[in-house]
């Protein structure tokens, strides 16, 4: 064996651990930070999940459909969003409910998956229709905005009654430092899901895997993996709600905010 191509897998492999350490890492923080906003503010985990943790989780997609868009590639965009939706359910949901089963605890998450389907059906027109313009855009916005702000009302009104998941309150002293630790998670999550794309980049090259074939692979699996780092995460505390917000927010969000 060569001795550039063990350079190259030492390379890879410390970056992939690295990567593999601050997704984990950041998982945590970001699932406890979310936990004890859910429990200060008295609402339920699922919207948190399908609020903070979604949007959160969601920057990845975001960042390559912008520069993909500035670069003259909407296709690409297009092709994020719709692979990473997939990828959600089919992927992480089963990835995540063999790790540790998913229970559903709160009656809102069907509320919510209607919503995900009717926006995922106007996703499909605007596509067959085959042109997404400013006041498109700008509808698909008010859209999100106020599915989230009716959410809120729903959660301070009665409408829904948060479920405890779990008496244990994460051990933040004040709201001020869970947010920092949230922010930091989620920073955490996004630099260990760089770092590990690369690292497997770096070893797919060296054993020869074509550049086209790394390049759509891992947009794909590199854009997942926040969802799927905060998702088993919060399946092993027992947070199944916030599994189901955190992936049908995500999906939402992909649509109405990134597209």
């Amino acid at each position: 064996m060569e001795v550039g191509l063990i350079e190259a897998f030492i390379l890879a492999g410390g970056a992939i651990g690295f990567g593999s350490m601050l997704l984990v890492k950041g998982g945590d923080w970001t699932v406890d930070a979310a936990v004890y906003v859910a429990q200060r503010f008295g609402i339920s985990q699922l919207i948190i999940g399908f609020t903070i943790l979604a949007f959160g989780t969601s920057l990845p997609e975001l960042i390559v459909s912008i520069l993909s868009n500035l670069r003259g590639s909407p296709g690409i965009a297009v092709g994020n969003v719709l692979g990473s939706n997939i990828a959600n359910i089919a992927f992480i949901i089963g990835f995540v409910a063999i790790a540790s089963p998913l229970v559903k605890r709160s009656k809102a998450i069907a509320r919510d998956l209607v919503f995900m389907v009717l926006v995922t059906c106007l996703f499909a027109g605007l596509l067959v229709y085959g042109y997404i313009g400013y006041l498109a855009g700008a509808g698909m916005l008010a859209l999100l905005f106020s599915y989230i702000f009716y959410q809120y009302y729903a959660a301070t009104h009665g409408e829904e009654i948060p479920e405890s998941e779990d008496d244990d309150e994460p051990g933040f002293q004040s709201m001020g430092r869970a947010l920092i630790f949230l922010g930091l998670g989620l920073f955490a999550i996004a630099i260990g899901a760089e770092f590990l794309v690369r690292g497997a980049r770096i070893g797919a090259l060296a054993i020869g895997v074509p550049e086209s074939v790394i390049a759509l692979s891992l947009i794909a699996f590199g854009t997942s993996l926040p969802e799927l780092s905060t998702s088993l995460i919060a399946a092993k505390k027992g947070h199944s709600d916030m599994v189901f917000g955190n992936i049908i927010g995500s999906n939402v969000f992909n649509i109405l905010m990134i597209m």
